[in-house]
């Protein structure tokens, strides 16, 4: 009977974990995951940015500009 007990108890904690583990990987949660700055929304997605960040839609566009020439340069090189 002792195993019994023991086996009841860990059965216990599985359950706990997973409700656990549910509730913190919800795919069809309307709550965003990564709290911050929402920079815009396309298509439905939202760009979110860090709270700390200074200037988040700057960045990003910087990142795309450079993106687009790297690209264009790398499609001349290659012709």
């Amino acid at each position: 009977m002792e195993g019994q007990g023991s086996s009841s108890k860990n059965l216990d904690k599985g359950t706990q974990k997973d409700e656990e583990n549910k509730e913190t990987f919800n795919q069809n949660s309307t709550k965003p995951s990564i709290q911050g700055k929402s920079i815009f929304r396309i298509f439905g997605y939202e760009f979110v940015a860090p709270k700390g960040m200074k200037n988040p839609g700057i960045i990003l566009i910087v990142l795309l500009l450079g993106n687009i020439l790297l690209l264009a340069g790398l499609t001349r090189l290659f012709k």
